[in-house]
């Protein structure tokens, strides 16, 4: 069990060095996919605990929620159907969970899938989360890189109280203009 469960974290430990693809075309050194993971289940925590929904699953799901980019990488917007990016996703995961006991895997699976069809609130909020922290960056990067990235911004969320957020990124995204 410890060699299974060693290779399980070591397999997710490369998302450390797995650099978040949209952001390569601007000629920015990109962050990681775990740097992206990380403040995404801090959003999710923060957000839902206001919503009054189960914090500690929108944290598991943030912290999963890209866990297949391990095989696959970040598998950039409109590259290729959303189904056959799913399908890629699904088998990634599958294989990187062999080495968990196979409730843990379900589990993980489970919050995988809910994320992607958004079966509850806190998918959806989850799925927000993921935007925001992606235009927050954007922000950040437009400002040390001298660069417009306004694709970023044209994202659309699910839940008004993180309409309410996109909207004030942005505020402060043009106040700077």
């Amino acid at each position: 069990m410890d060699r299974k469960l060693v290779d399980f974290f070591l397999t997710a430990g490369k998302l450390k060095t797995t650099e978040r693809f949209g952001w390569t075309k601007y000629k920015i050194a990109p962050e990681s996919v775990a740097d992206h993971s990380w403040r995404t289940a801090l959003i999710a925590y923060v957000l839902a605990r206001r919503l009054k929904l189960d914090d500690s699953k929108a944290v598991k799901m943030a912290l999963v929620h890209d866990l297949a980019e391990v095989k696959t990488g970040d598998i950039p917007r409109n590259s290729m159907p959303m189904h056959e990016k799913e399908r890629r996703e699904a088998e990634a995961l599958k294989a990187i969970v062999t080495d968990l006991e196979p409730k843990e895997a379900r589990e993980l699976s489970k919050l995988c899938d809910e994320y992607q069809k958004r079966k509850s609130k806190i998918a959806k909020l989850v799925r927000d989360a993921d935007n925001l922290d992606m235009i927050l960056q954007a922000l950040e990067y437009e400002k040390s890189n001298k660069v417009k990235l306004d694709e970023f911004f044209e994202t659309e969320f699910l839940l008004p109280e993180t309409k309410a957020l996109a909207k004030e990124i942005k505020a402060r995204r043009s106040q700077r203009d």
